[in-house]
């Protein structure tokens, strides 16, 4: 992600802003920040976190159902 995050950081014109959606994940009923391991990688080739929103969701229950796009 450091990789993705200098590309980024060279790229991004003066005094723009760059957002990121991130999802936190739960493997075998463990809760995983990704979220503060990716703003890491940010904040160590130089980006400097302006705000954060943080959208809590209720009552998801996650399925192994997968769709088929019809082209």
């Amino acid at each position: 992600m450091k990789k993705v995050a200098q590309k980024f950081y060279q790229i991004l014109k003066p005094e723009k802003i760059y957002a990121i959606l991130i999802s936190d994940i739960r493997k075998h009923k463990l809760y995983i920040s990704i979220a503060s391991r990716i703003i890491q990688a940010f904040f160590e080739v130089g980006f400097i976190l302006k705000g954060d929103i943080i959208k809590l969701q209720w009552n998801i229950k996650t399925t192994r159902k997968k769709y088929i796009e019809s082209v």
